[in-house]
């Protein structure tokens, strides 16, 4: 599932944003581990090419040389409908899911400022609530993007977070390239609170699908202290989710493919 296509050109111009993916699969394999999942997958890659280091970055920013930066993408979910989520609202996605990489301000193959994930980690995976996400990203702050103010990481160790390429001591450099996040879904619940990760859903025949809309958040600088909606961009369309191609086994069919993207 394309979340910000090739065709979207802040996807796809350098420091504008990250062309990304979203892919979901169950295992062939019942899942045996101690996480709340039924053992389906996300997948989030995106596309990292060299960010470049213009004299202004495009959220309008003037960085100094080696300044630390975030770059990445949000998905904001929407109603079946298509609409703007209510605050409010208990059942479906989280508000937002955003993928940043962050990195020193360069031109060329950069090098990494430590995600609040580990010290090795390139990036992270987060999730908003309505506040933090705002209206089409208003909530969004340099100062909180590698913060858990900014959102909710989702780690190793609350949902098999894994990181490919894999963080490795030792390695502090961004290469161009695939980057992709990998983590459990959460079981599915009739209602969720604003402070966990939440299932996203194609719905039962993709009748009552979820609704998602990419947005590029161009690089900026950690110690902005200001939206720079300038540098947040949405996908020119929104995407409806679909079932998962694959049931992890041991599962019930028709609740599972319900519930899966």
């Amino acid at each position: 599932m394309s979340v910000l296509p090739s065709t979207d050109s802040c996807a796809s111009t350098a420091g504008s944003g990250m062309v990304t993916t979203w892919a979901l699969a169950g295992s062939t394999t019942a899942y045996a581990g101690t996480l709340s999942t039924d053992g389906y997958q996300v997948t989030a890659t995106a596309t990292w090419v060299d960010p470049l280091a213009p004299t202004t970055s495009v959220a309008g920013e003037t960085p100094t040389a080696n300044a630390e930066m975030a770059l990445g993408t949000c998905v904001e979910t929407l109603t079946t409908a298509g609409a703007v989520m209510a605050a409010t609202v208990t059942d479906n996605g989280n508000f937002a899911l955003c993928h940043f990489v962050y990195y020193q301000y360069m031109a060329g193959t950069v090098l990494l400022k430590a995600a609040q994930t580990g010290t090795n980690d390139w990036g992270a995976s987060t999730y908003l609530t309505a506040t933090q996400w705002g209206t089409a990203g208003s909530g969004l702050i340099g100062t909180s993007l590698n913060t858990a103010t900014g959102g909710t990481a989702i780690t190793s160790a609350t949902w098999g977070m894994v990181l490919s390429p894999a963080a490795a001591s030792g390695t502090n450099s961004i290469t161009a390239g695939t980057k992709s996040w990998v983590w459990y879904q959460p079981t599915y619940a009739t209602t969720y609170s604003s402070s966990v990760l939440r299932r996203y859903g194609g719905g039962y025949n993709n009748s009552t699908a979820d609704q998602v809309k990419g947005y590029c958040v161009s690089g900026r600088t950690l110690a902005g202290n200001a939206n720079l909606s300038a540098g947040i961009v949405a996908a020119a369309t929104k995407v409806t989710l679909s079932g998962a191609s694959a049931l992890a086994a041991g599962a019930i069919a028709f609740g599972v493919a319900a519930l899966a993207i």
